[in-house]
């Protein structure tokens, strides 16, 4: 069988593009951004302090636009659910406007798993709910706290984080020394 001049270049020309795209290296790798996964929620406050919180804040005002005179209850109702990089959605975000303190609410599919939370955040042990009566959970480092509570009905699943800057104690507030 007999191919044209013309045929065997659109046979070829997917090859070739291909073994082009391969010697460049191909597609460069998406690059990870605060507030794409949603381990961030409950990493990056507690790892790196207010500066995580505030890369943190920064990605989800990106993510959530909203006019800068609007309401918290009008902020809150014009968003819509947001889908992240490994597949959780977060449902509402709000940071309120007095310092480091935002929430935010997660979908209940795909399920946050309440023991990958934990495994992040690693909770105060005398704060972790060993009998899931609340379903609160609490955690505290490099001066931020993370609480996150899990849905009444599944209590497998986080639905609710809260992440708020703890706060200092000043020379005055300290405790007198004995």
């Amino acid at each position: 069988m007999k191919m044209s001049g013309c045929r065997r270049v659109m046979c070829f020309l997917p090859l070739l593009l291909v073994a082009c795209a391969t010697a460049r290296g191909g597609s460069e790798p998406l690059q990870a951004h605060a507030g794409d996964r949603i381990e961030d929620f409950f990493s990056l406050p507690l790892s790196e302090g207010p500066s995580g919180f505030d890369r943190l804040a920064r990605a989800l005002e990106q993510q959530f636009p909203a006019s800068a005179h609007a309401s918290a209850i009008e902020r809150t109702a014009q968003q819509a659910p947001v889908t992240l990089r490994d597949g959780y959605i977060v449902q509402r975000y709000l940071r309120l406007e007095n310092g480091r303190h935002l929430m935010a609410e997660f979908a209940k599919t795909p399920c946050m798993p309440v023991q990958l939370a934990v495994s992040l955040t690693r909770p105060d042990p005398a704060q972790l709910d060993y009998y899931r009566r609340t379903g609160v959970y609490l955690a505290a480092g490099n001066g931020m706290s993370v609480t996150f509570s899990v849905d009444t009905v599944s209590t497998q699943c986080v639905t609710s984080i809260e992440i708020a800057e703890t706060p200092t104690l000043r020379a005055d507030d300290q405790p007198p020394r004995n």
